[in-house]
């Protein structure tokens, strides 16, 4: 369904239908009669959800009955399988999103996780239900219980070293040969072809440390055959601006155990298969359920929707919208509340060049403030460090 990049400039001028946002049930030839999801958030961490108030919720102008919520899923045996702290590479291929619904007499593990899903029959009765305060207001808690304190940060390291011969293309170590290394694993517990190689990387930065204090740092020497040009950046935690906030349709078509799923998306076949995991349990109400997934153009914010949570609510707005169509689409501070963030980091180069201006070595330090929940920051700082080297 994405456009190659001239179609999609037409389409954006003559105003056609293009960003996920724009879709409709219509638009896809499924059933017109579409429904519009809400999803109700916790707005505190420090007390349990004790469940919602369904006599100000009956009130709600086009709300179906009953909402969804977390009690429903562990009915239908529907649950995001991965509790763990986020994505380790090479150790497992899960997501870090926790719980899809809180359940009554825990506390929420982040403010705007949601509680519940409801859905109406149109988009005004969302905008009057969101103003009217119900959104928040019907949502219960208990009395506010200590804090357990802090769970242990999740973490991760990289190490990319590359030592160059005297050459061009003839490195004695780098990630091209030796692939991925890190010269402090070298414990016996290391699995021995991999500790041969952390052996070699350990002696490669050895090298280059050497090299680096009798070329550059060597004491009393009144001109070092190296300069240096140290410099520290910072940048702050950020959120990608897509064009337009996360929004989708869905649709289960029971008859053929089909989903289907319209929404932009950097990784589709990630989404998939997270969607899939969902339903994974064998006695499940939606095993081995089939996901038809199309993407729009993301519209800019690139890596904010590389392992986005959308994907999977717009799935269960679909799986519990009873055979309906149905339209999920976040405003911009729910946007802000749930997407991932661009990590804040602390990056220190020092490049050493000699005094004709050719490059001798350089030394990059990144530190990365990855938050609570671990997602992509492994990745993330894998690939800064590949583009360091």
């Amino acid at each position: 369904m994405t456009a190659p990049p001239l179609a999609a400039r037409l389409a954006r001028v003559k105003g056609e239908r293009l960003y996920a946002r724009d879709h409709r049930a219509r638009d896809m030839g499924w059933p017109d009669a579409m429904l519009h999801a809400v999803l109700l958030r916790a707005t505190r961490v420090d007390a349990p959800f004790t469940g919602l108030d369904l006599a100000a919720l009956r009130g709600a102008p086009g709300l179906w009955w009953p909402p969804v919520t977390a009690a429903d899923l562990a009915r239908d045996k529907v649950e995001n399988p991965s509790r763990d702290k986020g994505y380790i590479p090479g150790v497992n291929k899960r997501n870090s999103f926790g719980r899809m619904l809180v359940p009554a007499g825990e506390r929420a593990e982040m403010y705007g996780q949601p509680v519940a899903l409801v859905f109406f029959d149109h988009v005004r009765q969302v905008a009057d239900f969101v103003e009217s305060g119900l959104f928040s207001s019907a949502v219960g808690y208990g009395a506010p219980v200590p804090d357990p304190g802090p769970e242990p940060a999740p973490y991760a390291s990289y190490h990319l070293i590359r030592y160059p011969g005297r050459g061009t293309g003839d490195d004695r170590f780098s990630y091209v040969l030796k692939g991925d290394h890190d010269p402090t694993a070298i414990g016996p517990d290391v699995p021995p072809e991999k500790r041969a190689v952390n052996l070699l990387a350990l002696e490669a930065r050895r090298r280059i440390e050497r090299d680096i204090a009798r070329h550059a740092d060597a004491p009393g020497a009144r001109r070092p055959e190296w300069s240096c040009l140290d410099l520290t950046f910072h940048t702050p935690s950020s959120d990608p601006m897509f064009m337009e906030p996360e929004a989708g349709i869905g649709w289960w078509e029971e008859v053929t155990r089909t989903l289907h799923l319209v929404l932009a998306t950097q990784s589709p076949f990630k989404d998939v298969s997270n969607v899939k995991a969902l339903c994974a349990a064998p006695d499940g109400a939606f095993k081995d359920l089939k996901v038809d997934l199309q993407t729009c153009p993301p519209g800019g914010g690139f890596g904010g929707r590389d392992e986005s949570s959308f994907p999977l609510y717009l799935a269960l707005a679909a799986l519990y919208a009873r055979g309906r169509p149905v339209r999920l689409a976040y405003d911009r501070f729910e946007q802000f509340l749930t997407g991932i963030k661009r990590h804040a980091s602390v990056v220190r180069n020092r490049l050493f060049f000699t005094a004709s201006g050719d490059l001798q070595a350089l030394q990059s330090e990144i530190t990365m403030d990855g938050g609570g929940e671990a997602n992509l920051t492994a990745p993330v700082l894998q690939l800064a460090s590949l583009q360091a080297a």
